[in-house]
């Protein structure tokens, strides 16, 4: 009989665990570019060798902690599936950026050294799965208008919540203002795509996220 021992693989997975989470820990005291491999096996416990196998170079080890986001975002989405309207498509959203907010400095720093594909994989892994789930039920619901295609307003979606997080990671969003920059921008997606009887609310929306994210300023006395 070959193969790896059910044991074997269960340690494995513990020590990859340990690994990922020993470079997210020493993501908060030092940019990506100063990390190395090695540094991250001594904090985890094994070896650089193990390092290695389990994970790869620095590259591959920051491509697997985006991978391991996307994975927990994913969860998020099958244990409790969105509604098949304009909330449910802001709540997919909104798991994404729950989980990029669970660990904002490791993760800013992770998106930004992998640079402008980062967060373009985390979309084409992640979100765009989801949403496209989402759209193909919202269609059947009528919320998509069905002559639309849905394809394509997924990837406006996917390309409107990437740009906010580049943005995001480059310092031009603050962490609060995250969630409401990528709904107002998914609000303005779906105000061309949803049937004409919904479209005045999604407008309200927009004007409401718009004055939350840059209220009028006071007249000076």
């Amino acid at each position: 009989m070959t193969g790896t021992r059910p044991s074997e693989r269960a340690a494995s997975v513990r020590r990859r665990r340990a690994i990922l989470d020993a470079a997210r820990r020493l993501l908060h005291d030092h940019p990506a570019s100063e990390l190395s491999v090695a540094e991250v096996a001594a904090a985890a416990g094994v070896s650089k060798a193990t390092a290695y196998n389990l994970v790869g170079p620095l590259d591959r080890l920051l491509t697997a902690l985006v991978d391991d986001a996307v994975a927990e975002a994913e969860r998020r989405f099958d244990d409790h599936p969105p509604t098949a309207d304009v909330d449910g498509c802001l709540a997919v959203l909104a798991a994404g950026v729950d989980v990029v907010l669970g660990d904002p400095v490791a993760n800013r720093r992770i998106l930004g050294a992998l640079g402008g594909l980062g967060p373009g994989d985390w979309m084409g892994v992640g979100m765009a799965g989801m949403l496209g789930r989402w759209a193909d039920a919202a269609t059947a619901a009528g919320t998509l208008d069905a002559r639309r295609s849905a394809g394509t307003t997924v990837d406006l979606l996917v390309f409107g919540y990437r740009g906010v997080l580049i943005s995001w990671v480059y310092g031009h969003v603050a962490d609060d203002d995250l969630g409401p920059a990528v709904a107002r921008q998914a609000l303005h997606v779906l105000s061309d795509v949803v049937p004409d009887r919904d479209r005045p609310d999604v407008l309200d929306r927009i004007e409401r996220l718009d004055h939350d994210l840059h209220p009028p300023r006071r007249a000076s006395a």
